[in-house]
């Protein structure tokens, strides 16, 4: 079927970027450039993404300070891109407005680590901050959330990756109705293939750091009115495609072929908790993915979640693809055990 989607009337599709400036694969594309940012960015509002560095968190902390929490992750974040001396510094800020956390499985990682190695670990860390940091910068309006009226939403891959930063230091709250977008449990929990999951999610980092990618992604909804699909099976004639099953190949190297994934209710199912099945591993190979966590709500009936990533944007996830760390005998176990 040419078009396995109706076509969605009275929506928007959104761009997070410039689309007034003259774009190149040399180039990065430019945050909206917007006089009086309101940076409060409609946090917590209904259909509009709760981006962690809005400074409407004025609510106390959950963690060992009192103070408002956007203000603690903002000097938390400034403080880290100037530099971690240690876990026991990444502990002391992230605890100010998370007070739970613990670097378990970074200090798991680094235990028989030179002290170049362990410094090296660090930078990772700072710079990471760094990412957070920009979003002064990349962030000019608010993100709404793929719901109804929402067709869909475009950013660039640096403007995700500042997203993913703020995850990575646990900045992120839990909200009704959508997947955790946090490695808060990739940090602190004990379960030994959170340290393989973190490998992928510091391999993207390092990745980046050394050559921002100048692509971008859009994330997409589409979804079925129940009428008109009684109309369109009622009146459907063509015959159904012919399957095709083997045990050959990756899926990503499948030619022709879209990856599809029914597992779970949320878009990216367990990938932030235990899981290690097929869309944990997509989702952890190409960690962009992972924002969409924070813009799709569950997985109702009739409705789907999809990530395009534009032309530039692939040479990354390849890049990703190829050059992950190996799969250990704990994440080759973890898969089994699911």
């Amino acid at each position: 079927v040419d078009k396995p989607w109706p076509t969605v009337r009275g929506r928007t599709n959104f761009c997070w970027y410039d689309l007034s400036e003259e774009w190149s694969e040399e180039t990065t594309p430019k945050p909206v450039a917007v006089e009086n940012i309101d940076r409060n960015f409609k946090y917590y509002r209904k259909r509009w993404a709760a981006l962690p560095f809005s400074e409407r968190q004025k609510y106390k902390s959950l963690g060992t300070s009192s103070r408002p929490r956007g203000e603690l992750i903002a000097e938390t974040m400034l403080s880290f891109s100037e530099g971690v001396r240690d876990l026991s510094q990444l502990e002391t800020g992230i605890r100010t407005y998370w007070r739970d956390f613990e670097a378990y499985t970074l200090r798991k990682m680094m235990e028989g680590h030179s002290e170049e190695e362990t410094a090296e670990v660090l930078k990772t860390i700072s710079q990471i901050a760094g990412l957070a940091v920009r979003s002064k910068h990349l962030v000019t309006k608010p993100l709404p959330a793929l719901t109804r009226g929402v067709k869909s939403v475009t950013m660039s891959q640096e403007q995700a990756s500042c997203l993913l930063a703020y995850a990575f230091f646990c900045t992120v709250l839990p909200r009704p109705g959508y997947n955790f977008f946090s490695f808060c449990r990739f940090h602190c929990h004990r379960n030994p293939i959170y340290m393989e999951k973190m490998k992928f999610i510091l391999h993207y980092f390092r990745t980046v750091i050394e050559e921002m990618p100048r692509g971008t992604l859009t994330f997409s909804r589409p979804a079925f009115d129940v009428e008109e699909r009684e109309d369109m099976l009622d009146s459907w004639t063509e015959p159904l495609r012919e399957m095709h099953a083997t045990p050959e190949g990756r899926i990503e190297e499948m030619e022709g072929c879209l990856q599809v994934v029914f597992s779970s209710d949320y878009i990216g199912g367990q990938v932030m908790n235990t899981g290690a099945m097929q869309e944990a591993i997509r989702f952890l190979c190409c960690p962009e993915m992972l924002v969409s966590m924070l813009l799709c709500d569950w997985v109702g009936y009739l409705r789907a979640s999809h990530c395009y990533p534009g032309r530039a944007a692939l040479q990354c996830i390849r890049r990703i693809r190829f050059v992950t760390p190996p799969r250990s005998d704990e994440t080759a176990k973890g898969r089994t055990e699911r």
